[in-house]
């Protein structure tokens, strides 16, 4: 779908928002990992070494690159990841906020 030059514009600035999010979901599951006194040092790495690969390869997924032709896609995994809020989906035309609805 192609999405109109209003519409790229607050997808830009909610696609930033919607990063910033998730990285700082990753940063705060990283830090309960690190706390977790039940495991050992090295399985705690070990862990939190697996974690930030998982969610690396899951924001590119949800991010991968910046394109009209993939706007739509990413903004329902967006969704999805509760990474923007119904609110601030009211931004965008009627088209996009069906376009993305997450069934």
């Amino acid at each position: 779908m192609h999405i109109s030059e209003a519409d790229w514009k607050v997808y830009k600035r909610l696609r930033d928002l919607a990063q910033a999010r998730y990285s700082q979901r990753l940063l705060d599951e990283a830090e309960r990992l690190c706390r977790d006194a039940s495991l050992a040092a090295q399985d705690r790495h070990r862990a939190l070494s697996r974690l930030v690969r998982a969610r690396d390869k899951e924001m590119f997924q949800i991010f991968e690159t910046l394109r009209r032709s993939s706007a739509v896609r990413c903004l329902m995994m967006m969704r999805s990841y509760n990474l923007i809020t119904d609110a601030e989906m009211q931004a965008f035309s009627p088209e996009v906020q069906r376009a993305s609805e997450v069934p």
